[in-house]
């Protein structure tokens, strides 16, 4: 998104108003392009931002398609129509499967099919920018725009999991939310009156059994580069207990070098945190042996931007390794293509070596104790400490 701060004119004489629908279609327009700017600004995040437009465009052209649109009075049609779409995995936000910039011809036809779905409206969501006066908004980056992601479609309807509708939900409650607040929409928020579905958050988290871990590790042939790039690429990610995105995007300027120390910084972890991770030694050896190994003793000279984990194929070599690839290499070396597990081993570890909940927290970047509460709560879900006692009672042998 552009950096520039979408301004309302304060003089409404200078508003197209050839008609009530074209000035209700600008001033709608007008909301979803500030409120993804304002997500923008907020999580710096563009798969963020992407997940957000998504929604909001397939939202809309089931909206359209009924012949209605997001600024409809009807309260009630919003809400039923809008709990109906969150549990179809139809109507869900587009996977994030591709790199970001390459196209997405079902949000695009969407956006076609938009143009046509309400009578009296003349644009929607792929030419937005037309329908606002130059004279009421400085510069307005057109949010069809941002980078496009591939649409995963299914044939058959299915219910989506509670924690996803209820994403969707909040997406969607978040544009009406603001939208009313800057004054561009008007009325009650439509999806305050769906009721959200329980979640058993964590329900599905286990940890690696330790032992596991370590003789896995230990079998690493650290011989050749391969052995070398995998023995650090999953220590670092059980050692820090980083997400998988933010291990794929780790750059040479994430790394900062101070004698036989590695600390990572990660620029941009969810939320729009940063943080940092001095490595101890061990590590910090095992990280630098495998970028000499491919990078040479240039390491220190190297762009900003080479990266740190980079693929060995013939078909790739040189270039980053991609998402699905890291989760290949976690489920070759550790028998799981989990990576998140190798999080929730870090977690339970740090349990175990005594640290504090509050010190665990601030490693896993929780915003609210009381997560990380449950975060550990669900990792010992499985254990009871009496079993061995109940074994006896029952003289199970």
């Amino acid at each position: 998104m552009a950096n520039n701060i979408i301004v309302i004119g304060s003089d409404d004489n200078t508003r197209n108003n050839s008609s009530q629908n074209s000035s209700s279609t600008s001033k709608l327009e007008l909301a979803i392009v500030a409120w993804l700017d304002a997500k923008s600004k907020r999580s710096n995040s563009s798969k963020t931002l992407v997940a957000y437009r998504d929604t909001l465009t397939s939202f809309r052209e089931t909206l359209l398609a009924a012949g209605l649109d997001l600024d409809t009075p009807d309260i009630t049609t919003l809400a039923l129509i809008a709990q109906g779409w969150a549990g179809q995995s139809t109507a869900a936000t587009p996977s994030i499967i591709k790199e970001e910039g390459e196209g997405n011809a079902a949000v695009d036809n969407a956006e076609k099919k938009a143009t046509t779905g309400r009578k009296g409206r003349k644009s929607a969501i792929s030419n937005q920018s037309q329908e606002t006066d130059q004279s009421d908004a400085t510069v307005i980056q057109p949010y069809k725009e941002i980078p496009q992601t591939k649409v995963q479609q299914n044939t058959v309807v299915n219910e989506v999991s509670p924690a996803t509708y209820n994403q969707r939900l909040a997406i969607l409650s978040s544009f009406y939310g603001y939208a009313r607040r800057q004054g561009l929409l008007t009325g009650e928020n439509p999806i305050g009156r769906v009721e959200r579905r329980p979640v058993h958050l964590y329900g599905d988290a286990s940890a690696l059994a330790y032992k596991e871990v370590k003789n896995n590790l230990a079998a690493i042939d650290r011989s050749q580069p391969v052995g070398k790039r995998d023995y650090a690429l999953l220590s670092v990610a059980l050692q820090t207990g980083r997400r998988l995105s933010e291990l794929a995007s780790l750059r040479r300027s994430n790394l900062k070098f101070d004698g036989a120390n590695i600390t990572i910084h990660w620029h941009r972890t969810k939320g729009g945190k940063t943080m940092s991770d001095r490595l101890p030694q061990p590590l910090s050896r095992a990280l630098a042996d495998w970028l000499s190994s491919y990078y040479g003793n240039q390491v220190s000279s190297l762009p900003q931007d080479a990266p740190v984990w980079v693929s060995l194929s013939r078909q790739n070599k040189g270039a980053a390794l991609s998402i699905q690839t890291i989760a290949d290499i976690c489920e070759k070396r550790l028998g799981t293509s989990k990576v998140h597990s190798l999080r929730h081993t870090f977690a339970r570890a740090m349990e175990d070596a005594g640290a504090k909940v509050s010190v665990i927290q601030a490693r896993l970047g929780h915003t609210s104790l009381a997560t990380t509460g449950r975060y550990l709560a669900a990792l010992r879900q499985a254990e009871n400490e009496h079993a061995e006692a109940l074994s006896s009672l029952f003289g199970i042998e």
